[in-house]
């Protein structure tokens, strides 16, 4: 903690974690839809209705996952299909 003095380092991992969706119950959505994605200048938010059925949801989650890689809004981690070693257990 920085009691007010923000870091390098804390600055970084607000970086790392604005570039992650971060989901939030709305009644904002519009009713027939069970989620909305939401960007704004720092992150990109994914409302979803509170009375949203589930199968609706993850159908239109993946609907927006396939739009944000199709665009290249979001790009595969070690899209080359390598693993990194792992330790044995």
């Amino acid at each position: 903690m920085s009691h007010g003095v923000r870091t390098e380092t804390e600055d970084e991992a607000n970086q790392a974690l604005a570039a992650v969706p971060q989901v939030v119950i709305s009644d904002l959505v519009p009713e027939g839809r069970a989620l909305v994605p939401v960007q704004t200048s720092d992150r990109l938010y994914i409302a979803v209705r509170p009375d949203a059925e589930v199968k609706q949801l993850v159908q239109e989650l993946n609907d927006h996952i396939q739009h944000a890689y199709g665009t290249g809004l979001v790009v595969p981690y070690n899209a080359d299909g390598e693993t990194r070693p792992r330790p044995t257990v």
